[in-house]
């Protein structure tokens, strides 16, 4: 029997207790029904029985198990949080656990700098992490926000109050660099987080009025296109309409008397960029270099 814990104490009464073959038992059975009670929260029944073995319990079992508890996958192995991939997984277990999603947004919040780009991935034990030029990450913050609030309808956590990360910044011949960071002690509401996000991201703009893609826009395969600082993102650009169009609609109901036109305003110019420079009549466009 193998122990694995913090401490010599804690491993020597793990082995006692596991040599134990009923309390084995015990803890098998507790597992299982813990995952049972996880897992059986959605349920589909299709023509397909493959698609249904792997919506019933598949999926969700790999993005808690390897992704949320392991913070690793197929792609990603080195345990460090990534502020795009780790927000979308919490995202993705929101109807089963929605105060991990909470967690996990608020979390992310955390490694925001105040001028509102985000580090790229970090680790927590040793404050480090990488600051870059993606132009997409900053976005899933409030993206993320949007969507949990529309499943639990928890106003809340717009007032959560949430330090910042502070660290070295790029030059201009830097895309991106691993840094020490350190948590400022200025707090801010997950709203403003988010309103930073926001703002930059609509302050980033190309020549054809489309967001700028920066080092990267959730295809980071696609690092090399904006670097230069005038690449532009048409994906993007239809993911913060829609974002845009999220957050009106929960500030619409938290705060009343929220002034909404520079947002609403900003969506019309973008829609129109995006239809008249990036559709081909068939297709949209993918990018400017």
């Amino acid at each position: 029997v193998l122990g694995c814990s913090l401490s010599d104490t804690t491993n020597l009464e793990l082995i006692k207790k596991y040599t134990n073959i009923q309390n084995v038992k015990r803890e098998l059975k507790n597992v299982k029904e813990r995952w049972n009670n996880t897992l059986n929260v959605v349920h589909v029944e299709t023509p397909d029985p493959s698609f249904d073995y792997v919506i019933n319990g598949w999926y969700l079992y790999q993005t808690l198990s390897s992704r949320i508890m392991a913070k690793a996958g197929f792609y990603q192995v080195s345990g460090a949080f990534g502020y795009r991939d780790q927000l979308q997984d919490a995202m993705n277990i929101s109807i089963v656990n929605p105060s991990y999603t909470k967690e996990q947004i608020i979390r992310n919040a955390a490694h925001q700098f105040e001028q509102g780009d985000v580090l790229h991935w970090w680790h927590e034990k040793n404050h480090f992490g990488l600051r870059s030029k993606y132009k997409d990450d900053f976005l899933w913050l409030v993206y993320a926000t949007a969507y949990y609030i529309e499943k639990t309808e928890d106003y809340s956590i717009l007032q959560e109050q949430i330090p910042y990360v502070s660290g070295e910044e790029l030059s201009n011949y830097e895309n991106e660099k691993g840094i020490v960071f350190s948590y400022t002690e200025k707090t801010e509401s997950l709203l403003e987080h988010c309103k930073k996000s926001l703002e930059l991201s609509m302050s980033s703009l190309g020549e054809h009025n489309i967001p700028l893609m920066g080092g990267g826009d959730w295809n980071d395969g696609m690092n090399r296109v904006g670097i230069k600082g005038k690449g532009e993102s048409v994906w993007l650009g239809l993911f913060l309409y829609g974002i845009i169009d999220s957050f009106k609609k929960v500030m619409q109901q938290y705060k009343k008397d929220f002034d909404c036109t520079k947002f609403t305003e900003f969506n019309e110019k973008l829609r129109e960029s995006i239809n008249n420079k990036a559709w081909d009549g068939e297709y949209y466009l993918r990018a400017f270099y």
